[in-house]
């Protein structure tokens, strides 16, 4: 099923579908913004719900709830940032540049997570591995191997 890397890539997909969309409307046609505001329901939920586990597995045990603390203090500190250097960009820049910009960096964030997921996930594969036993010798090789060495005992 989905778990929190797969709702945020869902996320990352919707938003960045959506603002550039935004780019590419007609100015006498600004109805078309209906077609893409359902997107930002689908950004919402998952990167909400995605934020929310990921915070929680981070989170020592036993400090779970403070972990969604500091999520909702950064969460509201980015809101803030954003809302303040999206403003300051739409003016000077346009609101092209500053919905691209934004596309652009949860692109940027978007293959960072692919990127360190496949790492992590290598990471865990090679983990599982090391704990198997490399070798099981049963009895009637572990005579042979004695005997090839030179130790002439058998165990």
């Amino acid at each position: 099923m989905f778990g929190p890397e797969q709702l945020q890539e869902i996320a990352c997909l919707a938003y960045i579908t959506r603002v550039v969309g935004y780019t590419f409307i007609p100015p006498n046609r600004m109805w078309m913004v209906f077609f893409l505001e359902p997107l930002h329901g689908v950004t919402y939920a998952c990167a909400k719900t995605s934020r929310v586990e990921f915070a929680a597995r981070l989170a020592p045990k036993g400090y779970e709830s403070s972990s969604q603390g500091i999520l909702s203090s950064l969460t509201g500190i980015g809101a803030f940032i954003g809302l303040f250097l999206g403003g300051w960009i739409e003016d000077t820049l346009g609101a092209k540049v500053m919905y691209r910009g934004f596309a652009t960096v949860v692109l940027v964030g978007l293959v960072v997570l692919l990127i360190t997921g496949k790492l992590h996930r290598k990471y865990m594969e090679s983990k599982h591995e090391e704990k198997k036993p490399l070798v099981f010798l049963d009895q009637l090789t572990k005579r042979k191997y004695n005997s090839v060495i030179g130790t002439g005992g058998s165990t």
